[in-house]
């Protein structure tokens, strides 16, 4: 037989197999009348689930040790190469990044850790949620608009960055509670589906801190939730509200983390930019990217 035939008829079982994959689980979740059946079904069996082992046997510098993001941003530049280094003052100020602030805020809220070598590594566990429509869609956030007016592309499923310990299963009721909300979140109408859990590690530089070499620990499951829009829809957040509130000129201003600004427009400190709205669309799997947060 041809190769040619053979590899086009192997492509076409793989995609049957994930295609009858799809379906039970969808069968799974909504149950033979397309209801979402309930369960409270751990995913995990009892001990196995996997949880955010942040810093591991490695050498790290904590938040209490650097005291405040004005010393990260020293401590950073120490370490990193000379032409990276460089760019430290620019992040939060070029398109895509986030100021040292947000690094240190990561840090101190048990996000990441950093490692610290020449050059340091952060590692950040992340949890992802494939929430699945009774099409079989996936709920894509296609863009988050920023606390200081910019906009943000994503094109990856919901996902939450882990704390140290934190189960995976919390990690992704946790996620979907804060980017979802009150209401479309809820804890009652959210299923984790068993058999779905899969694990990626990645190393790649941060796009928001460019220059830093980061570990991305990918927890991935697949959920269904009750009652989400069947169409784009937007979902508010405001994160990081307390340092990032107002608008116009003045919110757009890099402050040092004595609170002044910098003249020449260097966010060595600077505020903490959040997300204010996320933007969510149905998309098929195979269209959506990495799920790693930056």
């Amino acid at each position: 037989m041809d190769m040619a035939v053979i590899e086009e008829r192997s492509s076409e079982l793989e995609g049957a197999r994930e295609s009858s994959n799809a379906a039970a689980e969808l069968e799974r979740a909504y149950g033979a009348s397309g209801g979402l059946a309930s369960s409270t079904e751990s995913v995990f069996a009892a001990g196995e689930e996997p949880v955010a082992d942040l810093c591991l046997g490695e050498q790290c510098v904590t938040a209490v040790e650097l005291g405040s993001a004005q010393a990260l941003a020293e401590w950073l530049a120490q370490r990193l190469p000379a032409e990276t280094a460089a760019q430290v003052p620019q992040w939060g100020l070029l398109k895509g990044t986030k100021p040292v602030a947000n690094l240190f805020q990561e840090l101190q809220e048990g996000e990441i850790s950093l490692e610290d070598g020449m050059p340091p590594r952060r590692t950040v566990h992340v949890a992802s949620v494939k929430i699945l429509s009774s099409e079989g869609l996936v709920l894509v956030e296609s863009h988050q608009s920023m606390g200081n007016g910019t906009r943000r592309p994503r094109n990856r499923p919901l996902s939450e960055k882990m704390k140290p310990g934190e189960g995976v299963e919390a990690a992704c009721l946790r996620g979907i509670y804060e980017e979802l909300g009150s209401e479309l979140g809820a804890r009652d109408k959210v299923r984790l589906l068993p058999g779905t859990y899969e694990r990626e590690d990645e190393e790649r530089e941060s796009c928001s801190y460019p220059g830093l070499p980061t570990r991305y620990v990918l927890h991935s499951i697949k959920a269904v939730v009750r009652d989400l829009p069947e169409r784009a829809f937007e979902t508010v957040e405001n994160e990081g509200e307390a340092c990032c509130s107002g608008s116009g000129p003045a919110a757009d201003q890099h402050i040092d983390v004595k609170g002044n600004v910098n003249g020449n427009g260097v966010a060595l400190g600077g505020r903490t930019v959040g997300v204010r709205t996320h933007h969510w669309v149905w998309r098929r799997e195979e269209e959506i990217g990495k799920t790693a947060p930056d």
